[in-house]
């Protein structure tokens, strides 16, 4: 935690906590993530205004082949498109390099940061139904702390003179067998486009181009925007965060 933490509001921590503890039992990787909180700040800057919640990952830039052997075995492994970036470099976050065994799962190092806003009413409660008027701080937390798994898509971002990807941007789609690489939406699939699970936002927007932009379920909690009430994690967000390297559990399967 933060030192800003000490100026949050009571339930702050516990619905931190609770939005991992839903998520922890959906996955069977033995790993430690470590994630530093902030309340209106994220790695000790101020929050972009506008923002219910904001995350910096760590991360390591490895390769295509390494990124789709580290995911061969798992539940959803990587088809193959037409225009795949096969030479391009992909950045890995620290959490999901442990998850691919290309550092230790137990290291004690910061993983990533997410902060959590001070600027808008927020609804922290962990049970019953999200107040009126208000967002839902749980939700927000489930969507932050995914993208330091690595929940995020560049397409093509310059990274140190480089076109750079993420292992996400492998299950997006424009059409069967051909990538979504330019930050203009496309669809999640694990089946080589076959199928759309849910529709990307679209960088133009704004928002970051990893989240939903046509939502699977109202007011996904993965979406690029949310409104107040609740936010659930649907099926499609346990199948994406699965297509990172994260091991389904019979909860997860169930869930998925």
């Amino acid at each position: 935690w933060d030192a800003s933490v000490a100026n949050a509001p009571a339930g702050f921590k516990n619905a931190i906590i609770d939005a991992a503890q839903l998520l922890a039992p959906l996955f069977t990787n033995n790993e430690v993530v470590n994630i530093d909180i902030g309340y209106g700040e994220v790695a000790g800057t101020a929050m972009d205004s506008g923002s219910l919640g904001q995350s910096e990952s760590y991360g390591i830039l490895s390769s295509y082949a390494v990124v789709t052997a580290a995911l061969a075995h798992d539940n959803y492994p990587v088809v193959a498109a037409a225009n795949a970036p096969t030479g391009a470099q992909f950045f890995i976050t620290d959490a999901e390099a442990k998850t691919f065994g290309l550092i230790s799962p137990t290291s004690a190092g910061v993983d990533g940061f997410i902060g959590l806003t001070g600027s808008y009413p927020m609804d922290y409660s962990t049970a019953g139904s999200t107040a009126s008027g208000m967002y839902s701080a749980v939700g927000v937390a489930e969507h932050e702390l995914t993208e330091v798994l690595g929940r995020i898509g560049l397409e093509g971002r310059v990274v140190n003179g480089a076109p750079t990807y993420t292992p996400m941007d492998l299950f997006q789609y424009a059409s069967a067998d051909h990538l979504e690489l330019s930050g203009n939406g496309g669809y999640f699939s694990v089946n080589g486009g076959a199928t759309a699970l849910g529709g990307y936002n679209n960088a133009a927007t704004g928002g970051d181009v990893g989240d939903w932009g046509s939502a699977p379920v109202a007011n996904d909690a993965f979406n690029a925007f949310i409104s107040t009430g609740a936010a659930p994690v649907s099926s499609a967000d346990i199948q994406e965060v699965a297509t990172l390297g994260y091991k389904l559990s019979s909860a997860g399967l169930a869930v998925a």
